[in-house]
This record gives structure tokens, C-alpha cells and sequence, in this order.
């Protein structure tokens, strides 16, 4: 994927923090917001998408119960735990480490917010 708003974007990031941090809902907004999560978590599944889906978690051992306890600790969630990480992201932040793939021309006219450039693919 090439943002084809980069700068745009790096903006919204370095707002993440304050905008976490300043983050206001109520307890019901919440719990619609939290259950709309678990909603994407469980999305409705074709037979063959079930089938799927069974073998990637047989596979890779993510069993029921680990689900469940993905389930209830999202629903859990309250307004502090999300509140508390505005100092990752602030941290993120201001450790100054960017990195994004995109187009060369996007990425050039945004080259003031890099201090180098590294070139990964041809």
C-alpha cells in the first residue's frame, strides 16, 4: 500500500498521543465501541471461510480459550487503559524513528520529515 497522503498522515500520527491522552467517551459509548470491536473479531463466515480459518488456528495453536480471553480482556477495556497509552505513542513520537514505504516522489516531497532516505526496494 502507497499512501498517497503521506504527509497528511505523519501529521495525524504525531497527533496520536494527544488526541489518546484527551480521549473522552462514556462508559455506554464505550461498551458500543468495544463490542463493535469483538464484532471484528468474530465476523459472519462462509462454510468454506470456517474451514479456513479452522486450519490456520489449528496450525498456528491459537485454540478457543485464547480467543475467549482475547474476547472478555476487549470487553474489559476501560477508558484509563486506553487513556495510558498516550506515553507509548508520545514516546513513539519523540524517539524520532519514521518509516514508511511509498512512492519516491510522495516520499521526496515529504523529505523534510526524514532525516535520510533509505532505498529498499528497486
Amino acid at each position: 500500500y502507497r499512501d498517497p497522503n503521506l504527509t497528511e498522515t505523519l501529521d495525524i500520527y504525531d497527533q496520536i498521543a494527544d488526541y489518546i491522552e484527551n480521549f473522552n467517551v462514556s462508559e455506554k459509548e464505550l461498551t458500543k465501541i468495544l463490542i463493535g470491536c469483538v464484532g471484528r473479531l468474530d465476523p459472519p463466515m462462509t462454510a468454506d471461510r470456517k474451514g479456513s480459518v479452522s486450519m490456520v488456528e489449528y496450525l498456528t495453536g491459537k485454540t478457543y480459550e485464547l480467543k475467549q480471553k482475547r474476547r472478555d480482556e476487549l470487553l474489559s477495556t476501560r477508558l484509563e487503559d486506553i487513556k495510558s497509552f498516550a506515553v507509548l505513542f508520545r514516546k513513539i513520537k519523540e524517539s524520532g524513528n519514521i518509516c514508511v514505504l511509498g512512492n519516491d516522489e510522495k516520499i521526496k516531497k515529504s523529505k523534510n520529515r526524514f532525516d535520510h532516505l533509505v532505498k529498499v526496494f528497486d
